[in-house]
């Protein structure tokens, strides 16, 4: 079996690895301090960084249930959180920490500042996915939030509007979504701030093109089936090429590749590159 494994088409994008930077350094500065570092949203959404944090001392907690946390750390996830619940967190004696991607913080800021000049908000995303609960949560709650591209269709706007896209989805869809937009309120002011992240965006292309050139016989993509980003690759390759998606190298049956099979591994940018190196060296194997 031929394995194809090239560096630019999986690993953390720099965002998160930002992220954990900081996780790691948090960890080192509460095991110096006596205290403990809690959370209640996944650094990423993938199991593997979550174990490796809770080895280190991360524990969950549901602050709805804490009174007073007496200065032990809570850790804000990549994801990033509305200004609301930091001052919540504050107030129930957290000291917080933030490991909020950067990209993240700029399309809050984005939001903030079109809801500020008068814009209707309106989320083309995942109305329970923690980065749209934190960007509506930035916008006063006041955001329409709709993850289907035929509901632009359906929704009537009474002023100016910007629309917002969370940054894990693909532009595609999202410029559908807003034509539609468009199309329902042809007399309305539509701004689109495109605000996916060029790092996801970028690996999805990157990887398609690939495909394409390449004509590998399957493709498995490697990350958690909670990651929209990845989820999203995953969703591109298919259209192309036979595509697994694998959260860990137990999930490999031999049985399920044929002999002389090229097989092209990539990955979402949450998935820990070891992972996905483990997952390609038992392919190489089978």
């Amino acid at each position: 079996m031929k394995v194809i494994l090239l560096p630019k088409f999986y690993g953390h994008c720099p965002g998160l690895k930002r992220s954990l930077k900081i996780a790691d350094d948090l960890i080192l500065e509460a095991e110096k301090n006596g205290k403990k570092i809690y959370y209640d949203v996944p650094l990423a959404h993938n199991e593997e960084v979550e174990k490796k944090l809770q080895k280190g001392g991360f524990q969950e907690v549901n602050i709805e249930e804490v009174t007073d946390a007496k200065g032990q750390y809570f850790l804000i996830s990549a994801h990033g959180v509305s200004g609301q619940k930091i001052e919540k967190l504050k107030k129930k004696n957290f000291v917080v920490k933030s490991a909020v991607c950067p990209t993240v913080k700029h399309v809050q800021q984005i939001a903030q500042n079109d809801y500020v000049d008068g814009y209707q908000i309106v989320i083309f995303g995942k109305s329970t996915h923690p980065e749209i609960i934190g960007v509506n949560g930035s916008v006063d709650d006041s955001a329409t939030i709709v993850a289907d591209v035929d509901e632009g269709f359906k929704i009537k706007l009474n002023k100016k509007t910007s629309v917002i896209c969370q940054t894990t989805l693909s532009s595609d869809k999202y410029d559908e979504f807003v034509e539609n937009l468009k199309k329902a309120n042809p007399k309305t002011k539509i701004v689109a701030r495109n605000t996916i992240c060029p790092i996801v965006e970028g690996r999805v292309q990157m990887c398609a093109a690939h495909v394409v050139e390449e004509k590998p016989d399957i493709v498995v993509v490697v990350g958690s089936k909670t990651s929209s980003n990845t989820k999203q690759l995953a969703s591109k390759l298919a259209k192309l090429v036979p595509t697994m998606l694998v959260g860990s190298e137990k999930e490999l049956e031999k049985s399920d590749f044929e002999k002389n099979t090229t097989v092209l591994v990539v990955s979402g940018t949450s998935a820990p590159p070891e992972e996905v190196e483990r997952i390609a060296e038992k392919l190489k194997n089978f």
